[in-house]
């Protein structure tokens, strides 16, 4: 694999610690047409701030690294979405990817497209501010590893969405667990049942109270019937290595990856994405749910206003629904 070093791009914020949404979209210079369905390796690393890091996995097109590109002679893009911090200064930032492609900038919201090279953008920087404790919940404790983990990793463009799914799961305990369902395995594992729970040893547990082994396996989720059990947009071989579920961090970080393939499954509808959470994405999927009315998502999203409300944003800001 050839690999090309592309012209640097800038984006700078009058803001101190600011960080912005940006999509940054490969796109097909015309010598890197492709025939028949090929299927290509593909790299994206990105340079900046004196360090360097492999996005390649921040782009939904590519998996495990390679890319297939589809259609005879047919251009294609590589969308990829990452959060990027800056200072008061102008930061560069380098691109590595296959020859035969450029890129260019896409920041959100106001979508100020920097083509093929360096470029300069005063646009609104989104800054996540962290929401106040309004109900003795020790949000504090875990604001920073939110945004570290599910904004910069896994590109979810909504802390406070996350934020209110963390305070209904377990009102950011980290040793939280469901009473119910653990109760259920014991009595399994002791004999006083014959009926094995469908979360076997994976009850809900931790920051996210994930659940089952799809999405709670350690080390990583269960690949049985997994066609049947995961929507197509949950890639196993992307979820993070967990070995406990009552680390914030790795739960937080297992929790976002399954939150991410919801919402692509939904089409960035956090409603949908919050009852399939909690109920399971068949059953919402069969309208089994009203996904904007029912106990689950009124009590998150009414978190999810407050927490707006407190930092001085807006629903506009940060969409419930697309």
């Amino acid at each position: 694999m050839s690999i090309v070093e592309m012209p640097p791009f800038k984006v700078t914020s009058g803001q101190t610690n600011a960080r912005v949404q940006v999509n940054l979209i490969i796109e097909n210079t015309g010598f890197g047409r492709v025939v028949n369905n090929e299927v290509r390796d593909f790299a994206i690393v990105l340079k900046g701030e004196g360090t360097e890091r492999d996005i390649t996995n921040n782009c939904p097109d590519i998996v495990s690294g390679r890319i297939k590109l589809y259609g005879k002679e047919q251009e294609r893009s590589i969308r990829c979405s990452l959060v990027l911090p800056f200072s008061e200064t102008a930061v560069s930032y380098i691109v590595e990817a296959e020859m035969g492609y450029t890129y260019y900038i896409d920041t959100n919201p106001l979508a100020v497209r920097v083509k093929g090279g360096t470029g300069t953008s005063s646009t609104t920087v989104i800054t996540y501010r962290q929401p106040a404790s309004l109900q003795n919940e020790p949000i504090g404790d875990w604001w920073d590893d939110i945004v570290d983990i599910c904004v910069d990793k896994w590109g979810l463009r909504d802390p406070y969405f996350i934020a209110a799914i963390v305070k209904k799961e377990s009102w950011f305990d980290a040793s939280a667990f469901n009473a119910g369902e653990k109760q259920a395995w014991e009595a399994y594992q002791s004999g006083q049942t014959t009926v094995k729970p469908w979360h076997e040893e994976y009850y809900g547990k931790g920051l996210m109270q994930i659940t089952g082994p799809w999405i709670a396996g350690v080390p990583r989720p269960s690949t049985f019937e997994w066609q049947y059990n995961m929507p197509p947009e949950a890639i196993q071989t992307q979820a993070p290595v967990m070995t406990d579920a009552y680390n914030g961090r790795q739960n937080l970080d297992r929790g976002c990856w399954y939150m991410k393939a919801l919402l692509n499954h939904y089409g960035n509808d956090q409603y949908k994405a919050a009852t399939a959470y909690r109920f399971g994405w068949q059953g919402t999927d069969a309208g089994s749910f009203d996904p904007y009315d029912n106990n689950y998502v009124n009590d998150v999203f009414r978190y999810k206003s407050e927490y707006l409300q407190n930092v001085g944003y807006t629903e506009n800001q940060f969409p419930s629904r697309p």
